[in-house]
């Protein structure tokens, strides 16, 4: 345990130093520590510090080399995140201003700040796809891994049990894990919450359609068989929904006879396989029960939702327009602990309409509008748009079901993930064929001026003859 303490204290000094010998091992690592080690506090050197430094090794290097950068997959967050901003000075219920802008200073550090030195490293460097790809690849394999080792061990998660108890944790509540209405309880694997590794697992497989054709076959269905299977015994029947809807839109936009055989196996695989436990039918069909009742599987019904959509109006009367405040849900939650009706607020639209009202709304409308727009205007093959769609759809599904619990940071993380890979062999497509065009303008300029020489000569004997 004191070589795990150690490791993990140590890794903010080799990120800091790796930041100023190779970017991309830096922000590779920190993805890595960020995600898997989420709990425990580096007081010497913290994250938001990294990621400050990260930047400023960008900016130094843009200046430097006097290129014109382009950031265009950071136009949907850096557009969300500045109107947010704006937005604070008009709002004024009850939450101290000053909070506010804490809450957005640490959003934009630990938020924004990542991608912008992910998507630097994938658009500058020709070796880094290659290995943001595979720690991402290493990440799917020691949690799917871990994720399955704990469906043995239902309601004791020993990783996160650790964390916490180094760091000194009392509120971590196991007993939550063992949900015996889930046919394993619930898993959270590495992370500190099962929601957080359901919406991983969404990430993943997304990510996995993306780089699908960059890995061995066998890798791939390895990796999305190991995803997959971690999505139906995690417990979160959110994942499994959000899963089932990304899959069938990207079923639909690739139709083939090829992915529609491919879908027909998998049904008809997945349909024994339920059917074969009941427990596992119960909790596959309580993702289709709107009532919360016809099966035995704890979960929000419609009318439930409806109630906590009225709700929402009455925490908002009086501001309407620009919502109580930026952060305002993890305040209310951290001072008066659940809602009476909203409880922890788990809804993406709760927590816009709650935070930043009509306007807020008004502001996610465009955001999601770029996030679907900006891809194409970076990307020349459309096709691949199709992934960066169907990630899109996994954050706002996801969110719109459960809430966002810094799920946004992973999901930009992922997103510009796969735009810079797409962006990335775009890039090395072009100018592979500048240069084969540069080589063939050479042979025609060497052959033309070959040609020429002999003309001179042959027009020149006859003179000389003459004379």
């Amino acid at each position: 345990m004191q070589l795990f303490i150690a490791i993990v204290r140590f890794s903010p000094v080799l990120i800091f130093l790796l930041t100023f010998i190779s970017l991309k091992w830096a922000i590779a690592l920190y993805i890595f520590f960020s995600f898997l080690v989420p709990v425990i506090s580096l007081p010497i050197l913290p994250f938001s510090f990294l990621t400050l430094v990260m930047v400023l090794r960008i900016v130094y290097e843009i200046i430097s080399s006097g290129k014109k950068p382009d950031f265009r997959p950071l136009i949907p967050y850096a557009f969300l995140m500045t109107f947010q901003l704006l937005m604070i000075p008009f709002q004024s219920s009850g939450m101290p201003q000053s909070l506010q802008f804490s809450s957005w200073r640490i959003e934009l550090f630990t938020g924004l700040f990542v991608p912008v030195a992910l998507w630097w490293v994938l658009s500058s460097d020709k070796s880094s796809p290659r290995l943001i790809t595979g720690m991402i690849c290493v990440m799917i394999v020691v949690t799917g891994l871990y994720g399955l080792f704990l469906t043995q061990t239902v309601g004791v998660n020993p990783y996160i049990t650790l964390v916490n108890l180094i760091e000194g944790r009392t509120d971590f509540m196991e007993e939550w894990l063992s949900a015996d209405d889930r046919l394993f309880g619930r898993s959270s694997s590495m992370f500190d919450h099962p929601m957080r590794w359901g919406f991983f697992l969404d990430m993943a497989l997304c990510f996995l359609l993306a780089v699908k054709d960059n890995m061995k076959k066998w890798l791939f269905i390895f990796l999305v068989a190991l995803v997959l299977v971690n999505i139906v015994v995690c417990g979160v029947r959110t994942s499994l929904a959000t899963a089932m809807v990304v899959m069938a839109y990207y079923m639909f936009r690739n139709m083939s006879f090829r992915t529609i055989l491919y879908a027909f196996i998998s049904f008809a695989i997945l349909l024994v396989i339920v059917y074969s436990n009941d427990n596992l039918l119960n909790y596959v069909a309580s993702i289709f029960d709107l009532s919360g009742k016809k099966t035995d599987v704890n979960g929000s019904s419609l009318d439930l939702r409806l109630s906590q959509f009225n709700a929402v109006f009455s925490v908002i009367r009086d501001h309407e327009m620009f919502g109580n405040g930026y952060g305002w849900v993890s305040y209310y939650l951290s001072v008066n602990g659940n809602h009476p009706v909203l409880y922890a607020f788990e809804s993406l639209l709760y927590i816009i309409l709650c935070q930043s009202g009509f306007i807020g709304l008004f502001l996610w409308i465009i955001f999601s509008v770029f996030s679907l727009t900006v891809p194409r205007m970076v990307l020349s093959n459309k096709k691949k748009c199709i992934v960066t769609d169907c990630i899109f759809i996994a954050y706002i599904i996801y969110c719109l079901l459960t809430g966002d619990y810094a799920f946004m940071r992973m999901y930009y993380v992922f997103y510009v993930s796969i735009i810079g890979i797409y962006y990335a062999e775009q890039k090395n497509k072009k100018e592979k064929v500048l240069f084969l065009l540069s080589v063939i303008n050479k042979k025609i300029r060497r052959y033309g001026m070959e040609a020429s020489s002999d003309s001179v000569l042959s027009s020149s004997v006859p003179s000389v003859q003459g004379k």
